[in-house]
This record gives structure tokens, C-alpha cells and sequence, in this order.
């Protein structure tokens, strides 16, 4: 499949969101937090969900994949890195005797398996590498995705994937929602994957691209996530967030042509990067937090902090990532879907 570059920048900038966000919530915590904020940096997250609902679809339709091969390659992508990344951080807790009596080393089982739990450490319902909550929804995602190539007709697989996330949302309904397994697997969030299963049907669809429509419809989303929070703040992340994002994305994809050049290769070098600079960055700001943030003023750590997660993620990416997928697809006969 060629890669589409203009999924690739929003990649980038999704990521910078992201770090944009937990900097500024490190620096203004009772301020900031992911379920009220206006600050767009949060929605950086459903952007993600999007993307990959969107490429998840394009990349099984132009390369059609069976189920096993589909589900080996997303675990060669996704999890070796996160588990390097998760097992450094553990490290760095350890060293810095942080670690509570009540760890338990099922904790590491949970978080390198997707599984979600409470968390001993921050007590909160995320992985260890607290970052790593997406990946419990990119991981089932990614298993009903799967189960789904087993249908060959591309409108009955999609209605497949629809229905098992009906379902799903539709049991935090009837089914105690006092687990952090429940509460995440019957999230509404799930929906935000299927939309970009939508987008890019429609994408596959036609070959004509509209760049002014969509400049319009990426920045009337770009408005909306800063609005809707502010004067709708009732209304479910799923739709306050998740609807502006499918804009953006559905906006992007058709400004394909405008994003291709030189000019637009530190944002694509972002985008490749941007799964280091994700996981990556929640250990830098962890660290700088302990030892630098305290002696600093708070505005003062922000840009240093942005741009190191940022620097050490891209390093991450060329000296770690990049050549940990090349030398795990070769040995596995390349199982490579985007």
C-alpha cells in the first residue's frame, strides 16, 4: 500500500497534541484533566483512534490480509516497542524505590497483555506506562478487526465490526460497570474506530480529491474541538471529541495532494516517529518531574520538556523502533501491514 502521506503529518500532529497536553497538565494539573479540559492537546488521542480505524480498512482492502497474518503484524508494529518502553520505565520506578508494597507482578502481566486493571502505583485504572490505556482499546480493536477478515465481502465485515461494538457499548448498560476491564471494553470510544473505517470507505470510493473542502472541513473540526467542550461540556467525549476528529481526519485525507513536497517532511518524519514520541514522552515528563520540575518554575519547564520528549522520541524511532520492526519482519517473513 503507499503510504498516504497526509495520515502520516496527522499522525505528527496528533502526537504533539498528546505531549502538548500532559506537559501543560504537569505544569497546570488542577487546571487541566482529559475529561474537561478544552485544551484541544487531549483530542490528540481520538485523532489516533481514527487514524487507525481509517488505515486498518485502506491497508486490508488494497492488501488483503487473513486473519492471523493481519493480527501478527499489528503485534510486530504495537508491542514490542511497548514493552521495551514499559519494562524501562518499571526500571526507572524501581531505582527510584517507587514502587508500592502492594505490586504485584500481575500488574506487569495486565499491562503487557492489554488487559486493563487499577494500577498501584498511580491508582488509577491504566497500564504501568500509563500511556498505554489507548493500547487496550487499539488491541480489541485490532482482535474484532481480525475476527472480521474471516468475512470476504468488505460492506458485511463492516457490519460486522459495527455490531460487535454496538454490542459492547451496549453492555455497560446491563453489565456492572465496576471493573476497569468493563468500563473500558464497553466505552463508546470504540465507536471512533468505526468512524474511520467510514472515512476511508469513502476514500477508497473515488479518486477525486477536494482540497478546499477539505481545508474547510479539518479546520471547522480543529473550531469545534476547541468550542464544543467549553459550551457543551454534557455531552459524551465520543461525540464532543470524536466528532470533530472524524472531521479532521476526513479533511486531511483530502488535502493528499497539497501535503506532498520537501516542505512537509520534518512533519512527516513526526509522523513516522510519532508512536516513539507517544510512548516515550511519558517517561521523559515522569522523570522530569521528580528531579527538574521541582527546582524550576513551572513555565520555565514547559518548552524544554516539549521539546525533549519530542527530540528523544524521534531518537527513539530511528535507533530503536525502526530497526526492531525490520529485524522482527524479516525474521518473520515480513508481516507488514500499516
Amino acid at each position: 500500500m503507499q503510504k498516504i502521506i497526509s495520515i502520516q503529518i496527522l499522525r505528527g500532529l496528533a502526537a504533539l497534541l498528546v505531549v502538548t497536553f500532559h506537559c501543560l497538565a504537569t505544569v497546570i494539573p488542577d487546571r487541566l484533566s482529559a475529561g474537561e479540559s478544552p485544551i484541544l492537546g487531549a483530542a490528540g488521542v481520538d485523532i489516533f483512534f481514527v487514524i487507525s480505524g481509517f488505515v486498518m480498512w485502506v491497508s486490508t482492502i488494497q492488501r488483503p490480509a487473513t486473519p492471523a497474518h493481519f493480527l501478527l503484524a499489528r503485534f510486530v508494529r504495537v508491542a514490542p516497542l511497548y514493552y521495551l518502553a514499559t519494562l524501562v520505565y518499571l526500571g526507572i520506578l524501581a531505582l527510584q524505590a517507587r514502587i508500592p508494597a502492594a505490586f504485584s507482578v500481575n500488574e506487569v502481566l495486565y499491562s503487557l497483555l492489554f488487559i486493563p486493571f487499577t494500577n498501584s502505583i498511580v491508582h488509577q485504572d491504566v497500564p504501568i506506562l500509563g500511556v498505554g490505556w489507548t493500547l487496550n482499546y487499539e488491541a480489541l480493536f485490532y482482535l474484532t478487526f481480525g475476527i472480521a477478515l474471516h468475512i470476504s465481502h468488505a460492506s458485511h465485515r463492516a457490519g460486522f465490526i459495527a455490531l460487535t461494538f454496538f454490542c459492547l457499548v451496549a453492555g455497560r448498560f446491563w453489565l456492572p460497570s465496576d471493573t476497569p476491564l468493563l468500563v473500558r471494553f464497553t466505552s463508546p470510544l470504540f465507536f471512533e474506530f468505526f468512524a474511520g473505517i467510514l472515512i476511508a470507505a469513502r476514500y477508497l470510493a473515488t479518486n477525486k480529491r477536494r482540497p478546499v473542502s477539505g481545508v474547510l472541513l479539518a479546520f471547522a473540526g480543529v473550531v469545534l474541538l476547541g468550542l464544543v467542550p467549553v459550551y457543551a461540556p454534557w455531552l459524551p467525549r465520543t461525540i464532543a471529541w470524536g466528532g470533530p476528529a472524524s472531521m479532521i481526519v476526513c479533511g486531511v485525507v483530502e488535502c493528499e495532494a497539497l501535503l506532498r513536497g520537501p516542505r512537509w517532511r520534518p512533519m512527516l518524519l513526526l509522523g513516522n516517529a510519532s508512536y516513539s514520541i507517544y510512548l516515550v514522552h511519558d517517561i521523559v515528563l515522569d522523570l522530569l518531574t521528580s528531579t527538574v520540575l521541582p527546582h524550576l518554575d513551572v513555565w520555565l519547564f514547559f518548552p524544554p520538556a516539549l521539546l525533549l520528549s519530542v527530540v528523544l522520541g524521534v531518537a527513539v524511532y530511528h535507533l530503536v523502533e525502526a530497526p526492531l520492526l525490520r529485524a522482527m519482519r524479516q525474521g518473520l517473513g515480513h508481516p507488514r501491514l500499516h
